[in-house]
């Protein structure tokens, strides 16, 4: 058990642990960045809690387990990701399959959306939430976010259908 972790055991830590999480990452997003974007979140997320984080048992399995979790995460996103924007899935899971860029733009129409519509958006789509939980959330009605919805997917999938030409082209 670790009660508190010290910068030196933290090192240590990454130093033998990196490259091996990101070889298991892999497995899971077949995309060496993503592989290790992801294991160095997990890193960051370790040492931002490291005054309040208490790890039972091995550090390995803590470190595998959650890299584990985050790729699997990585992977549920991209594939609703693909469900929102009609896409096929591999253009989520497997960077290589088509080119890395189109995952950048799609996020960057999602950027582009006005604040609000963005906002709700995520919400919706991203997060699963009701249209009666955003409401809430706003303190605006169901019609409204009903509305805001039908704003961000028109002027998404008119991105969406920019990029895709281009991308044929």
């Amino acid at each position: 058990m670790m009660s508190k972790i010290e910068e030196k055991n933290f090192t240590e830590t990454f130093d033998r642990y990196f490259v091996p999480l990101c070889q298991y990452a892999w497995v899971y997003c077949k995309d060496q960045e993503q592989a290790k974007e992801i294991v160095q979140e997990v890193f960051i997320k370790i040492w931002e809690m490291r005054d309040k984080l208490e790890i039972q048992g091995a550090i390995s399995s803590y470190l595998y387990q959650t890299v584990k979790n985050r790729s699997i995460n990585h992977l549920r996103n991209g594939k609703r990701l693909s469900i929102i924007y009609n896409l096929p899935e591999e253009v989520m899971e497997d960077g290589e399959s088509l080119p890395n860029l189109e995952a950048e733009h799609l996020y960057h129409a999602i950027d582009q959306l006005p604040e609000r519509c963005r906002e709700i958006f995520k919400l919706k789509r991203l997060e699963g939430l009701s249209y009666k939980e955003i409401s809430i959330r706003f303190s605006l009605s169901e019609k409204t976010i009903e509305n805001q919805m039908g704003i961000a997917l028109k002027k998404l999938k008119e991105s969406l259908t920019i990029i895709q030409n281009q991308l044929g082209d």
